[in-house]
């Protein structure tokens, strides 16, 4: 390979990713997938509405109120966060340029050395970062096991292959 190689990264696709985004984490905050699984086997059960004499609805969690952590916050980060935001989410946010603290209008953006005291606040994590040396063994068991229990994760990001067996693991401890 050339040195002279040019890599440049374009950002034509950051609208439609951060839509994806937003709708995996309503997806999976809602149980979307589970409750048409229930009623593609005819379960007319509450799938998630609280009604009398139905034990155990599936979960939902109300993101209203909750906290999103957005990691990696460029151009998909930003637009997940204004759309968090907009649910009336408080969104946090990690970037690699930052050496301290910056707030702006639609998040509390921290520097990547401040992500493990903020996992166990955020009840969804937005991850959006590229693949990088920095990123590729940023979340790990370690990591996942400080979100609080019912946390959703979103992974829009170019790496993190490696999470798929810690998330297994994670999710048969429940």
């Amino acid at each position: 390979m050339s040195s002279k190689l040019v890599v440049c990264n374009l950002h034509h696709n950051a609208p439609m990713t951060a839509e994806l985004a937003v709708a995996l984490c309503l997806a999976a905050s809602k149980q979307i997938f589970e409750a048409d699984r229930k009623l593609r086997q005819h379960d007319w059960s509450s799938r998630g509405i609280p009604c009398e004499g139905v034990p155990d609805p599936l979960p939902m969690l109300l993101l209203q109120g909750k906290v999103a952590l957005v990691v990696g916050y460029g151009e998909v980060g930003q637009r997940v966060a204004r759309i968090m935001s907009a649910f009336g989410m408080e969104v946090l946010a990690t970037r690699a340029s930052l050496s301290r603290v910056a707030r702006d209008k639609h998040a509390v953006v921290h520097p990547p050395a401040d992500l493990l005291s903020l996992l166990p606040r955020a009840n969804v994590v937005f991850l959006c970062v590229p693949l990088t040396s920095g990123t590729s063994k940023m979340l790990g068991r370690k990591e996942l096991a400080m979100l609080p229990k019912g946390s959703v994760l979103v992974n829009v990001s170019r790496c993190f292959s490696s999470l798929h067996a810690p998330l297994l693991h994670a999710h048969a401890l429940g």
